[in-house]
């Protein structure tokens, strides 16, 4: 098949999609509104749709989406996909519904339905018509299937799979050397993975590192990611105190996050929503990590509370220190709720199993099942 797959070339998430099926043997194009792009997305072709910059956003917006529709329409006209799957209900799902390319899969990605759509009549309005028009809805979020009806998708048009993760390459194992790199020795270490922006609100995981370190003065923090916040939150951890003890990584290649997990002992995630299990969290459960995080969306399923790790209240970072200092003054604990969060994903989140569903429905929307 050959297939276009809307969304963000930038972001983790588009080239592990987009890999996958070109590693199956389809024909797999990113269409990408983001001027730059994550390397290494071959043999899949990324498409930079728009590179201008412009200081006046209303008038770049303005400017913008005629240009944008036409060079879409362009691209599907000149290499005729069979399917079309837009990554987010906004901007990609708005562009691929007007192209008039049938049948499109819309995925929304979280913030785009619980926080853009509140924004405006408008975006709400467009996000609307883009999700009724489109073939197929998928979400990996349970809680996000009423959302979508409030929408006015059809229940038959919406498919619940988990967007899944690599079990073999994210594993437990040797951390080849990350401690080390870090300067952290036998240390306890506590890693957060979400990208430092205001929804994911790693502030509170910084603002509860105080705590922590004073009932474990030998532990380290990580923060992994390069968002918003970031300088922001590398100024609070010197105004803390905690600066010596916590480590600000940017960006990181997966081969790296790897061997970041398997180096930790805790993973804690701090969002305010999540559309379902965040990957970032699925990754350090495939890793066979105790999580501590945010008691919202669906993650009392994922983890339950003390089953695969402890959950804690949005922005609370005195229950996020109670639930890291408990954890790591007990080992057996973390080791029993790691191992049961690898089977856990090992069972539920295994990329090529939901995958292969996404294949399956590709190939059902396009007319090309087997016979």
């Amino acid at each position: 098949m050959r297939i276009f797959i809307m969304s963000d070339a930038a972001a983790p998430h588009t080239r592990r999609w987009a890999l996958w099926f070109a590693r199956r043997g389809h024909e797999v194009h990113v269409v990408s509104l983001n001027a730059n792009g994550l390397p290494g997305y071959e043999p899949a072709k990324v498409h930079f749709i728009w590179k201008a910059r412009f200081k006046n956003a209303a008038f770049t917006r303005a400017l913008k989406a005629p240009i944008i529709l036409a060079r879409i329409r362009g691209l599907f006209k000149r290499y005729q996909p069979d399917i079309v799957h837009a990554h987010s209900a906004g901007g990609y799902a708005w562009t691929t519904m007007a192209s008039g390319f049938r049948p499109y899969v819309v995925t929304p990605w979280g913030t785009d339905l619980l926080v853009n759509v509140e924004k405006s009549r408008m975006n709400r309005w467009v996000t609307g018509f883009a999700l009724r028009r489109a073939a197929l809805v998928t979400t990996d979020g349970f809680h996000f299937v009423k959302i979508l009806r409030n929408f006015g998708v059809l229940e038959e048009c919406i498919l619940v799979h988990t967007f899944g993760t690599d079990v073999h390459h994210f594993s437990p194992g040797s951390d080849d050397g990350e401690r080390q790199l870090l300067g952290v020795g036998d240390a306890p270490l506590v890693i957060s993975t979400r990208t430092p922006n205001p929804v994911h609100e790693v502030e509170m995981f910084v603002r509860a590192i105080p705590e922590i370190h004073a009932a474990f003065p030998a532990a380290f923090f990580v923060i992994v990611g390069d968002g918003t916040d970031r300088k922001r939150l590398e100024a609070l951890a010197s105004e803390l105190g905690i600066a010596s003890v916590t480590r600000f990584t940017g960006m990181v290649e997966e081969d790296r996050m790897r061997r970041l997990l398997r180096a930790s002992d805790i993973y804690v995630s701090t969002s305010r929503m999540d559309a379902g299990l965040a990957a970032s969290t699925a990754e350090a459960m495939a890793v066979g990590l105790p999580v501590v995080q945010t008691d919202n969306s669906d993650n009392a399923y994922w983890t339950p509370n003390g089953e695969g790790g402890i959950l804690v209240p949005n922005s609370d970072s005195a229950a996020l220190s109670r639930g890291v200092i408990r954890l790591l003054g007990n080992a057996a604990e973390r080791k029993k709720m790691g191992a049961r969060n690898r089977q856990k994903i090992i069972e539920e989140y295994n990329m090529d199993k939901e995958m292969s569903k996404i294949e399956n429905e590709y190939k059902r929307l396009a007319g090309k099942c087997e016979k």
